[in-house]
């Protein structure tokens, strides 16, 4: 049996607002929402996964999510 080969990771179904950073190969599920206010951001690593409405809002600092972490 031949499988076709697997494609890169896609990303879509997010919202995201101000200074965010995202890898190239992050995976997202529909309805993450990444918010970074005025002064502060948000680093997505690579490897990073995001599942189902996962919120991250940077507020009062900085958020990283470092390389291969599952939230």
């Amino acid at each position: 049996m031949h499988l076709p080969p697997l494609s890169s990771p896609v990303v879509s179904g997010y919202y995201s607002s101000g200074d965010v950073s995202i890898a190239g190969d992050v995976v997202m599920a529909a309805g993450v929402i990444l918010q970074a206010n005025p002064g502060y951001f948000i680093r997505l690593e690579p490897g990073v996964c995001l599942g189902l409405g996962v919120i991250l809002h940077a507020s009062e600092g900085n958020i990283v999510v470092r390389a291969n972490a599952i939230l």
